[in-house]
This record gives C-alpha cells, structure tokens and sequence, in this order.
C-alpha cells in the first residue's frame, strides 16, 4: 500500500527479479500475548531489532522474555531501540525487567514525552538510563528507523502532533500515544498503542467515550493519498493494530475504512479491571467486522486477538479468533504470512478456526521506486566570480527520501552529505584560477540518481606572493645589545604584515612600514644567527627573505686577566674561562659560596652577574686598597683605583664608568651595609671593563663577604 509512480505493465516485467533481490530478507511483527496490555516485537530484514513495549508490571518476566528467547532473541542479542507509545503501566510496566533480564537497547530508547508519572514510569526510566541508548528520549514526527533492505519504521503521530504538519489537541494520557507505521515493499502495519477515536460514529457503531479525543482520523487522513503526508494508497493497508485493546474509545469507522485492512490484531486478554470488558461488540462487530454497514464500507479483516478477555461482560466481543501469541512475516513482495503457536491463558484456542497459518496478497505489489530526486545548487549563483574559502550550498527533494547529496569539481568527487541541509565548505585554492565547473548528485535509498544544473564559476584568487628582504643589519655583521633589525616588504595588492624571525624562530611581527624591530640581542648566546623575514598578503601568500648572517658578541672572555690590591699586596688571576656579557658583572668575593654571598648581603645575583668564589685569597679589605685591572697580556686596562678609608668599613661605588677611577670625586663612599653587588652600574660611554666597586663586610662577615665587582659598560 505504500505510494509508488511505477505502471502495472512495469512491474510484470521486473516484480520477478525485484522480489528475489531487493527482498530477499524478511520482516517479522511479534504480538506477544502479555494478557491485558501490550507487546510487539519487531525485526527488520537486516536484523534492527525494535521492542514495542513489554505489558504490565510482571509480564516482561513472565511473558516477554520467554518469548524472545524462544523465537532466539537471547538477552546477549538485545535490541536496537524501544518505542513505548504512552506511559501506562499495562504498556510499560514490563520495561523494566526486560532489560534486568539481560537485554541492552544499543541505539535509542523512545517515549511520547509526556509528564505522566508513576511507579512503572519511575521504573522504566530507570533502566532505560543503564541501557547503551540512554534515557527514553521524544521521537520527532516523520523520523524514520531504518529497518533494512528499505524496510521503514515512520513515526506518524507524537503527543498529538501529525505528520505533515497537523495536530490535535490533547489531554488524556492514551491520546498521546506514538503512532507508528511500519512499511516494505508493499506491506504496511500500523500502530497506535491507546490512541483515541472520539464519538465520530456513536450513532452507527454505537461506539462511545467519555474520555478521549478523535485523534485516528488526522493520522489516517494524512498519510492517505491527498493528504499532508502521503505514505499509503487507496488500498490502504495489510495489517491494523486494533488500538486500545478494542476500547470503544478508538477504531473509530476512518480508521477502518480509509486503512482497510486485511488483518485486525487486538492485543487483550486476561487481567482487566472488573467493567472494561474488552475488546468490545462494538469495535470487532460492528467496525473490524464491518457489520455497521451504515458508515464502515470496506470488506471485514480477519480479526484477531492475543486471548479473550477477562473478566468478561455483556458487552464484551468474543468475535476475533483468540490465538496467543502471533507472527506475521513478509519479504514485501510476494505477500504476507499470519501464523500463531495457540498459547492463550484465557480462553479458547482458535488457530484452527482462524485458519492459521495463512498466506495473504499484498494490496500493493511491491514495485520499485524508480523516480530520481532533484537537485540544484543553490550557491555560488553560475558566472560568479570567486575566492577563498566557498559555501557550496544545494537543494535536493525525492518522492520518498534523498539518502545523499554528492558535490562534483570539474567530474571529480569532493563531498559527500548524508543530512539537509546540504552544504560543502570548497577551498578554492587549491585550483588554478580560471573557469571551473560545480555539480550535485542526488541519490535515493532505490539507488535512483538526480543531477543538478552545472554551474560555471571563474575562480580569482591572489596567488602572488610578496617579496621582502632584511636591510638591517647587513650580511655577515657583528652585533651586540640592542641592535634594529628592518627589512622591506612589497605586495601587488597589499602587505598585511611583516614577521621577524631568528634561527627560524618567529620573534616579532610588525603590520604598518617601516617594518623594524628591536633586538635584543643579549637574549641571545654569543655566536652566529639567522635572521630572516616573511611578508604575509590578505590571501594569505606569503614571501620569505633570503638569510642574513650575524654574529651576536654580547660577551667579554677574560680568562687570566689579574686584578692588582696595592696596600695588602695580593694579585687573584681571574680563571679560565670567564666571561663577562654586554653591561654585565663580575663579583669576586672573599671567601663564600654565590647563595651564602647573596644571604649576606640579601640580594639575588641577576643572570647577567659571573660570580667568583676567591676561596680566602681576594680581597683582604682592611683599610687604604686600592684595586688595578690586568689584561691576560699584562696590559693595564683600569686603575689604580682610588683606595679604601683608612679604617675600611666602605663600599666604594664608581658614580660613572666614564669617570677616571683614580679621582675621589669618581666615587660614593658608603657604609659597608649599603653595598650593591651585581648591580649599580651607571649609564656609561661603553667604557669597556671598569672597576665598578668594591666593598668591605662587617661584623661577622668580615673577612668572608668582601667583594670586587667589575662592570662590562658596553
């Protein structure tokens, strides 16, 4: 019954070949006789596995689950979702111990979304949580579970919201029951769990409800031809869930007439509140049997129900075949199969009588969909002139369903996109500039395929790089301190930036001319670096400069040079392998170890400070010093020095590098306790290597913590 555009005189061409291929698996609905509730087990043709709820609290261990493990699904197997159409304990109450019993839900768990509460609500959600899909969560209306080999499950209704866009309004829990219809090839099943059929038809049927809303008639007008949603043709369909266990508050005449069903299922039996007497005269005679022949105008369904029910009244039917637990299987073409194995608690068996196991026709012969989707690109518009990074956008639509949507580049494959919207980020440089040519593909589940218009686009991209060079320092330069490192930078567009780079290290970037940065270079180990720049456009091209060489010196060997205390006569060589850095220090202290130095006179010796320990040797400050420096040829390079007071106890500090170090108006006299090692140097005129101070220590670190401290002013 569902809508296909194929010829009847095509369909005896190919229906042989069509049934052996393209159905070759079967699909399988279990009506699991749970008493007075419900149960439906459903396995499509590549094995998806959906649990329609399980009966009431104790039948998911009593009735369910034997079941399962006797048609082979073992809790090991499983399921791939559940659907629980409304939150009532005789469909829900079961849940729970089904999945304690073993059996995982792997992909999603399914509920109407409503508020509804209770102790088998509270119990279900629960275990549903444990479970690989999680919390039962809301299905959108018109989402699909695929089952296999085309085979579909479509949520048809939700909480009162219809497919294709209807609704009605709602307010008992039974009416918001999910309704789902299950279709391959040219089988169709519907379910509806307790959805209502309101008081259309009181007057013929004599069917009546206090209570519930007429809900069927919007689903099963729109999924019929003419309606918002089209899904079944006029033949309807094969297999109809009596909903509400044949309730006269559903199965109203259009539910019945417009699905015309060869087979009426009513999931009932033992269990019920004393009055309910279901299922009822007047839905299984006068609607499912079509005996109300004033307003039900189809043929009479086999009808069929899991067990009779009980407690029983006057106005219970006793009319549909009670048979226990019931199979029907169909490869979607050559027909469907009712069976049933008889197992009822209440009531009689009636498989014979109901002619089980039975073979019926489809009203649809399954025929091949046939008719490609449409598609078109919808962006870049064709002639478009464009750059960089590029939404390619498309439409695609099919009388069933686009599977995907593929993105072509000039006849070659770049994106695949299984979902709307249907989009495509093209990096368009990575082609040449030029005319290039775009085309979407659209596929469906049949394998039919629909191609878009191409459209012509001229790509444009500024594929220039920028040229840049450094202009200073020159190639081969010696360079110390602070040193500005510049470089020029052209574009035939426009430069964005400059960056600057040592030893292929980015250091600085600089976005306006002249492009400069200041180095320093005392960060730097003495020796030979590599700078270079890179110049960056809007396109994001970039040019790099050829290298220049520069030897950083930031630093003064003063390996063997000797200092000369005149007074105590005493010379200390300093050792080898002493270097001092560009306006850097050296402190030679008496007798003590750097931290025990840097305790005493509570400083922390900054990383541009070589520090000395003499080991006792130098300096002996006990008043009149004076100190002269010694390069390791001999040649005086500063001093005499002027000398220490008479009675020491001073820190001599050089008030400038630049001043004669043998003046007294070249220093500070200061108390011993105001000494600055390491630091303190002025300016200068860069000097070179200076005596800078030199300080005695008092109380107990007299004859420890002296110190001499030299200053490269450079």
């Amino acid at each position: 019954m569902s809508v296909r555009s194929v010829s009847f005189i095509f369909w005896l061409v190919v229906s042989s070949l069509f049934s052996h291929v393209a159905f070759a698996q079967n699909l399988e609905i279990h009506y699991i006789n749970v008493g007075w509730g419900s149960s439906v087990f459903v396995k499509g043709p590549n094995g998806t596995t959906v649990l329609m709820e399980a009966g009431n609290t104790g039948k998911g261990t009593s009735r369910v689950v034997p079941y399962l493990q006797s048609i082979g699904t073992q809790p090991a197997d499983g399921f791939d979702y559940t659907i629980a159409s409304h939150q009532h304990c005789d469909h829900i109450g079961g849940m729970d111990e089904v999945i304690n019993a073993g059996y995982n839900v792997r992909v999603q768990n399914y509920y109407n979304g409503s508020s509804y509460s209770s102790s088998c609500v509270t119990q279900w959600n629960a275990a549903a949580a444990g479970t690989t899909g999680g919390a039962p969560v809301v299905p959108a209306v018109g989402s699909q579970i695929l089952l296999g080999n085309n085979a579909t499950l479509t949520f048809v209704a939700v909480n009162g919201q219809i497919i294709g866009g209807g609704s009605v309004a709602v307010s008992d829990e039974n009416d918001r029951s999910i309704a789902v219809l299950i279709q391959y090839g040219g089988f169709d099943y519907l379910w509806a769990g307790d959805l209502g059929g309101g008081n259309i038809d009181n007057a013929c049927t004599g069917r009546f409800t206090m209570t519930q809303t007429d809900v069927e008639t919007s689903i099963i007008q729109a999924i019929s031809p003419g309606g918002a949603f089209p899904l079944i043709t006029a033949g309807g369909i094969d297999v109809l869930n009596v909903n509400h266990h044949g309730s006269e508050s559903s199965t109203n005449m259009n539910w019945m007439n417009l699905s015309r069903p060869a087979v009426a299922i009513i999931a009932t039996g033992d269990g019920q509140s004393s009055g309910w007497d279901l299922p009822r005269i007047d839905v299984v005679e006068h609607v499912v049997l079509a005996q109300a022949t004033g307003c039900v105008t189809v043929p009479p369904a086999l009808a069929l129900q899991t067990e009779e029910g009980a407690p029983a009244g006057s106005l219970t039917s006793v009319a549909g075949y009670s048979v226990g637990n019931i199979r029907v299987t169909t490869d979607g073409s050559t027909g469907f199969t009712v069976s049933a194995d008889g197992q009822v608690s209440q009531g009689p068996v009636e498989v014979a009588q109901a002619g089980l196991p039975r073979t019926f026709a489809l009203d649809d012969a399954a025929q091949p969909d046939t008719t490609p989707p449409a598609t078109s690109i919808t962006l870049p518009a064709n002639g478009a002139t464009v750059s960089g990074i590029v939404n390619v956008t498309a439409t695609a639509t099919d009388n069933i369903a686009v599977t995907r949507v593929e993105f072509w580049l000039d006849g070659l494959l770049q994106s695949t996109v299984t979902t709307s919207p249907y989009g495509w980020s093209w990096n368009t440089t990575t082609v040449s500039n030029g005319s290039h040519t775009l085309l979407t593909e659209a596929f469906d589940a049949a394998g039919n395929r629909g191609d878009s218009t191409a459209v012509s686009v001229t790509v444009n991209n500024d594929r220039t790089a920028p040229t840049t060079s450094i202009t200073a320092p020159a190639d081969g330069a010696t360079v110390s301190g602070t040193t500005v490192v510049s470089a020029s930078a052209s574009d035939n567009v426009g430069v964005t930036h400059v960056e600057f780079y040592v030893d292929a290290a980015l250091q600085s970037t600089d976005a306006a001319p002249p492009y400069n940065w200041s180095w320093d270079t005392s960060l730097m180990p003495d020796g030979s670096h590599t700078l270079t720049s890179k110049a960056y456009d809007a396109a994001g091209n970039v040019g790099t400069s050829r290298a220049v060489s520069v030897t950083v010196s930031n630093s003064l060997d003063i390996s063997n040079w000797k200092i000369v205390q005149a007074n105590a006569a005493n010379t200390f060589f300093l050792p080898a392998g002493t270097v001092v850095r560009d306006n850097g220090y050296v402190v030679i202290a008496r007798n003590a170890t750097k931290s025990e130095f840097e305790a005493f006179w509570n400083v922390t010796l900054p990383g541009n400070v070589t520090y000395i320990n003499a080991a006792g040797a130098f300096p002996a400050i006990n008043g009149s010093e004076n100190y002269t420096l010694y390069n390791a040829a001999g040649t005086n390079v500063e001093g005499p020095t002027v000398s220490m007071a008479v009675s020491a106890g001073h820190s001599m500090q050089r008030k400038d590098p630049c001043l004669p170090p043998d003046v007294s108006s070249s220093w500070n006299v200061l108390t011993a306790s105001s000494a600055t090692p390491g630091s303190g140097a002025a300016p200068g005129c860069a000097k070179g290597l200076v005596i800078n101070e030199f300080s005695d220590a008092l109380g107990t670190g007299n004859f420890v913590y002296e110190f001499v401290e030299l200053h490269y002013d450079r």
